[in-house]
């Protein structure tokens, strides 16, 4: 049993003008509501997952102070400093956090062996070790959520480094096929097409790279983030250079803005060489 604020979810579900048969439609019963908002828990965490994803907020932000909202909590981290592309300090804060895989629901399992995947492939190069994560998150099947299909995207980055771009090319399509296939589209769900931009302009196919970075500036777009939206617009760039497209230098200057303005330590200097050699 999950101890839930029942009341929250039922101010923020009034908030958006819902109804509680609104709020279960596709994830469980009218009654599965009710008896969350009024006895404040949940026996499923996938179920509640899926409520907060319909009221576009974090798990962790309902989950009164139990196992279940450490982990949570700590989950929520590791993915926030991947997307500041600090992937070693989040691989770091996994290994230092004891993370019981048994405790888990297959809701925040995916999440988990997703995380560890990225952070083991981007943070230290383990090419072989985080295929296993990959597969692990992938082998959640009854659960649709993003990380499933993020760990595809990131088999893609996986074999891409491994030099096997077959392999990666299949599985960024696959992810970016299942996307647009979703009715509603989260925002961290960008980070596909930004993986499956990198892995096209790599092959020299900077017209589709183009495609895929404007697919997720306009998820940006959509939710107001700039959450990734510098790599995006590197990339975006980046590519538009290599077609001789004067706006490259504009879009340059954007994506340096918002490195800077997301604290991103890592990309300016790349935009900074990037400017100096192009501009020679």
């Amino acid at each position: 049993m999950i101890r839930v604020d029942g009341n929250k979810i039922k101010e923020l579900r009034k908030k958006k003008g819902l109804t509680q048969n609104d709020l279960s439609e596709n994830v469980c019963k009218q009654a599965t509501i009710s008896n969350i908002e009024r006895k404040d828990y949940c026996n499923n965490l996938t179920i509640l997952g899926q409520i907060c994803s319909k009221l576009e907020i974090e798990l962790a932000d309902v989950l009164i102070d139990s196992e279940e909202k450490r982990e949570a909590k700590i989950l929520d981290e590791v993915e926030s400093l991947c997307t500041l592309g600090q992937h070693a300090e989040a691989l770091s804060l996994l290994d230092t956090n004891i993370i019981s895989e048994q405790n888990l629901d297959e809701h925040l399992l995916a999440q988990y062996y997703y995380l560890k995947g990225i952070t083991l492939l981007i943070g230290k190069k383990d090419t072989e070790k985080c295929i296993v994560y990959f597969h692990r998150a992938l082998n959640q099947e009854s659960v649709d959520c993003i990380y499933r299909i993020l760990a595809k995207s990131s088999m893609g980055i996986a074999f891409s480094m491994k030099k096997e771009y077959l392999l990666a090319e299949e599985y960024y399509n696959d992810s970016v096929k299942l996307i647009d296939s979703l009715e509603k589209k989260p925002i961290n769900l960008n980070k596909v097409f930004y993986n499956s931009a990198k892995l096209a302009s790599d092959q020299l196919n900077f017209k589709k790279a183009l495609i895929l970075c404007n697919k997720g500036i306009q998820l940006n777009q959509e939710y107001q983030s700039t959450e990734l939206l510098d790599f995006l617009l590197y990339e975006k760039a980046f590519n538009l250079y290599k077609l001789g497209n004067p706006e490259s230098i504009e879009i340059y200057n954007n994506a340096l803005f918002i490195a800077k303005f997301n604290n991103n330590e890592y990309l300016p200097k790349v935009i900074e060489t990037d400017l100096k050699n192009f501009l020679k």
